[in-house]
């Protein structure tokens, strides 16, 4: 180990940009590092001083405080003149920020066809100002543990300060879900069954219900019985996907109660109401009365832990919203009356 004095020749030289100060002993260069070097206090011509280790100034790794190498990077293409480093390259923001620009601006990125391909844009307060979208996202609801995600209003425009808001992934899934195309999730659904309609019969014949969601994926669990049934069914025209067959004859019975005049209309999984601790529930009907008011309508064949969280919450968070819950003493009720006027009744 070199003593002090091989040290203090040093003191007053010029190192690149760098002029050493005083010797401040022999440190580590992280908590966790096993041995020690000896370091200086440094001046750089900026005039920041900065205490930095020995070695590797006299190897020429270090010739600055660090402003060189900020300089040289303002140099590289690209590099807009006056545009500082942001350094949240490895951060979450930095992330969320990457994701929107290469969904609306990548022709490779597998969800262009989604944003850039149909017409998303960014605003140009966003488009090459990363600094601009950090400060408003900080100031809008980001939450730096990385659980809330970047939404739009409205899924037909792009992004922009107006339209954009901050929520929880579970509702963005779901916004995204209730406001986007029936219509192409249907074709998308109808091609993936033709694509893959082997797997499909042969999941069918072994009893196992499949379910065919947005990206054709089928989930095989075990809540999903073949006796629940769920699927497609068409009513009235419009192909709709219930979770069982008591759903599927709740939608049947309500489109005889409008073609009869005892109600306005009814749309099936129409609103996502969210709890405060981040929980959300999905109606299965929404029924629109004669007098123009709003009723939401859920079908429960039994009334677990889960269903009585959700009830109670909507009581306690939305006690404005009415909400019927037909349980089987109901449904048996509506079955003894009205199943046998409904042809496509399922027993």
């Amino acid at each position: 180990m070199k003593s002090n004095s091989l040290y203090d020749k040093y003191i007053g030289q010029h190192f690149g940009r760098l002029v050493a100060l005083k010797d401040v002993g022999m440190k580590r260069r992280r908590e966790n590092s096993p041995k020690k070097t000896h370091f200086f206090l440094f001046r750089c011509d900026c005039g920041k001083e900065k205490e930095i280790a020995m070695p590797d100034v006299l190897n020429g790794k270090i010739c600055s405080c660090g402003c060189f190498r900020e300089e040289e990077q303002h140099k590289k293409p690209g590099r807009k003149e006056g545009n500082p480093k942001h350094g949240d390259f490895y951060k979450k923001i930095y992330k969320v920020y990457h994701n929107m620009r290469g969904k609306c601006l990548n022709p490779n990125s597998n969800k262009y066809e989604n944003f850039g391909g149909r017409g998303i844009t960014i605003c140009n307060e966003w488009l090459n100002d990363y600094i601009a979208f950090r400060d408003w996202s900080l100031s809008h609801g980001y939450d730096e543990t990385g659980k809330s995600t970047l939404c739009r209003k409205d899924l037909d425009k792009g992004f922009s300060p107006d339209n954009c808001f901050y929520e929880t992934l579970s509702f963005s899934r779901k916004h995204s879900m209730s406001v986007c195309s029936r219509k192409k999730m249907i074709e998308r659904a109808n091609k993936w069954r033709e694509d893959n309609r082997d797997t499909f019969v042969k999941a069918i014949r072994k009893g196992i219900t499949t379910k065919i969601k947005k990206y054709g994926i089928i989930p095989l669990n075990n809540r999903e019985k073949a006796t629940w049934k769920c699927g497609w069914r068409t009513i009235a025209g419009l192909k709709i996907y219930f979770r069982s067959r008591w759903e599927a004859n709740y939608g049947r019975y309500l489109q005889k109660l409008k073609e009869i005049g005892k109600i306005g209309d009814w749309v099936h999984e129409p609103k996502t109401f969210i709890f405060p601790d981040g929980k959300t529930f999905l109606p299965d009907f929404e029924v629109i009365k004669l007098d123009g008011s709003v009723e939401y309508h859920e079908v429960k064949g039994w009334n677990d832990e889960r269903s009585k969280h959700h009830l109670q919450a909507m009581k306690e968070n939305f006690p404005n919203e009415k909400l019927i819950v037909i349980f089987a003493k109901q449904y048996n009720a509506i079955k003894k009356e009205y199943s046998k006027n409904i042809p496509e009744w399922e027993k």
